[in-house]
């Protein structure tokens, strides 16, 4: 028989890549939208039968810091509130099979001596909305797993990208600037910018599914493992690795609705943990990924033009 997954968060970025790993690997996949658990527990009937013998992600909410200052009332309910309710309907169920939640390394926020990297020990102090309500919706987590017994896992994803990710996000933004650019036979591009000093790692969302699969096969519960690459870059320099990648030219506009009033300088997520225990760690390159989101943007404008001259 087929290992179940029921994955919560259906239409999202993350999801979707989930749901089409799992896919490929055999696995029996159903996957459902966000508010699926909030509308009323008669929507769950239909899932009796195949939840006791699934495996749960739980990838739901909004998952855009600007859009979390922008609706955090939305970005509470779509994950604190979204995952409450699951986690009390589940223990109602008795449920026994494994629960993995995504969580976020914005959870931890600014960190001292974060060129060590950020171990999973580290106290959690966000700077926005969307890392503090990842974080409401992780103690909850630990506290159901503690007090009922609840198979619980916690991942903190540190900047996934990938195919198909929103434009609303840095890098697949540029990569379709590019794209534009290359499509019109163009050799330059112009973007409007945020603050370029600031460093992140970036993590293949194919990556991050892989690690998923890892831990729900291999991963010890309670515990919370971070996802992501050690390989930190300042943006001004990823703006140059895309126009070597795209081979064109990107030019830099700064744009102040685009810069942040609390942004860490850095953030570089320690993975000796989950390194360790079931032996992840990443195997896409920063530059691979950004030639698979370059070409998926090519393919995107391409099959546009078709479908605008049909």
């Amino acid at each position: 028989m087929k290992q179940r997954i029921l994955i919560v968060g259906q239409g999202s970025f993350l999801a979707e890549n989930i749901k089409a790993h799992f896919l490929r690997n055999d696995y029996c996949v159903n996957c459902v939208r966000n508010d699926f658990f909030l509308d009323n527990f008669d929507n769950l009937s239909s899932l009796d039968t195949s939840l006791e013998e699934s495996d749960i992600i739980i990838a739901s909410g909004i998952d855009s810091i600007s859009e979390g200052w922008k609706r955090p009332a939305e970005t509470l309910k779509s994950q604190f509130f979204v995952g409450l309710k699951i986690l009390w309907y589940l223990k109602a169920k008795g449920f026994k099979n494994r629960i993995i939640f995504i969580g976020s390394g914005e959870e931890y926020g600014s960190v001292e001596n974060v060129s060590l990297g950020i171990d999973e020990k580290t106290p959690l102090n966000p700077l926005n909305i969307y890392g503090a309500s990842k974080s409401c919706q992780t103690l909850f987590a630990q506290l159901f797993e503690k007090t009922f017994g609840l198979d619980i896992l916690i991942i903190r994803c540190f900047n996934e990208i990938g195919e198909g990710q929103d434009e609303r996000f840095f890098v697949s933004y540029l990569c379709k600037k590019a794209a534009e650019a290359k499509h019109k036979g163009k050799t330059a591009a112009s973007v409007s910018v945020g603050n370029l000093l600031i460093q992140r790692c970036f993590i293949d969302v194919r990556d991050i599914s892989r690690a998923i699969q890892l831990l729900i096969e291999n991963g010890k519960s309670g515990e919370i493992y971070n996802v992501g690459s050690e390989n930190s870059i300042e943006l001004g320099t990823l703006v140059k690795l895309i126009s070597e990648v795209s081979k064109v030219e990107i030019h830099c506009k700064a744009d102040p609705t685009k810069f942040r009033l609390l942004d860490p300088p850095n953030l570089i997520p320690s993975i000796k943990k989950i390194r360790d225990e079931p032996g992840w760690e990443p195997i896409f390159s920063l530059e691979n990924t950004l030639k698979h989101i370059f070409n998926y943007w090519i393919r995107y404008l391409e099959n546009e033009e078709k479908i605008t001259l049909d």
